[in-house]
């Protein structure tokens, strides 16, 4: 396991198509201190990496805006665990987007403030298999989406918080494409959307399927 000084001058930078500024991460990493990422970076787990990331109660913030991508985004195999992951950038991308396989643990995913445009960039978007245990996720522009063929997100003991984006329709849960979220929660979890009386509701399936086995809703 390396310290994050350490990583980051091991790590692959490149600059893609679309304008961010991409942080290759291959090997596992725990955090010393709080990262602000520059303008428009992102961590990026490439496809056969298997990589964990240990927060160690510190915050990685990300300013890009959502055409450029998320804060981290996992085409591998990744756990992200104690800590938090946060989208600054107004009409800005997810915390976290996985395309691969990733576990998240004990980890608060705050999506970017304040929305436009035609469609929301939720704070957590998934392609592929994801867990998230003891966590919170927070967004105004959207909570959780999952979608495509075997596109699962399961939430244990999660809460999930949709603030308040009037006129802008979004969602706390929102599946599509055959995407799956399953939420198995205690009694004192919750999911929940604070702009349920505007344009948005608490949760949508369009093709796809949400499962609930307890918490409130």
């Amino acid at each position: 396991v390396l310290c994050v000084a350490m990583v980051l001058s091991m790590m692959a930078f490149t600059v893609s198509a679309d304008d961010a500024n991409i942080i290759e991460i291959t090997a596992d990493i725990t955090l010393t201190e709080n990262i602000n990422l520059e303008e428009s970076t992102k961590y990026v787990i490439p496809e056969g990496a298997d990589v964990t990331i240990d927060l160690k109660g510190y915050t990685i913030t990300g300013n890009l805006h959502k055409s450029i991508g998320s804060v981290i985004e996992n085409y591998g195999t990744l756990i992200l665990k104690n800590g938090t992951v946060s989208s600054v950038a107004d009409n800005g991308g997810s915390a976290l987007k996985n395309n691969g396989v990733a576990t998240v643990e004990s980890v608060t995913l705050n999506g970017a403030p304040n929305a436009n445009g035609s469609w929301a960039s939720y704070a957590v978007n998934n392609a592929g298999l994801l867990t998230i245990n003891d966590s919170l996720v927070t967004g105004y522009q959207g909570g959780v989406a999952s979608y495509g063929d075997d596109a699962v997100v399961t939430l244990n003991n999660t809460n999930v918080v949709k603030e308040a984006t009037p006129g802008f329709t979004n969602h706390a849960l929102y599946t599509y494409s055959n995407g799956k979220i399953i939420v198995n929660n205690t009694a004192s979890n919750y999911v929940i959307n604070k702009s349920a009386d505007q344009a948005s509701t608490g949760g949508s399936v369009i093709n796809g399927a949400v499962e609930t086995n307890g918490g409130k809703y």
